[in-house]
C-alpha cells in the first residue's frame, strides 16, 4: 500500500464579492490564487512580493 503525501494547499483569504443576504441571496466570493502561507493574501491583493534585488543593488551602490 502506498502512502501518498499530500501538500496543503492554501487559497488567499481576499473576498472578491461580498455576500448578498437580501434580494436573491448568494454566498460571499473569494480569491482563487494559491499562497505558501495560510492566511496570507496572494501578490494580487497586496501580499509579500519577491524583492527587486537590481533596484536594491543600486540603492547600495548610491549608498556609497
Amino acid at each position: 500500500m502506498s502512502a501518498a503525501i499530500e501538500a496543503e494547499v492554501f487559497y488567499c483569504p481576499v473576498e472578491t464579492r461580498a455576500a448578498r443576504m437580501y434580494e436573491d441571496p448568494e454566498p460571499a466570493e473569494y480569491c482563487e490564487n494559491e499562497v505558501l502561507v495560510e492566511g496570507e493574501p496572494c501578490k494580487e491583493h497586496g501580499g509579500e512580493e519577491e524583492p527587486d534585488w537590481d533596484a536594491i543593488r543600486k540603492d547600495e551602490r548610491l549608498d556609497r
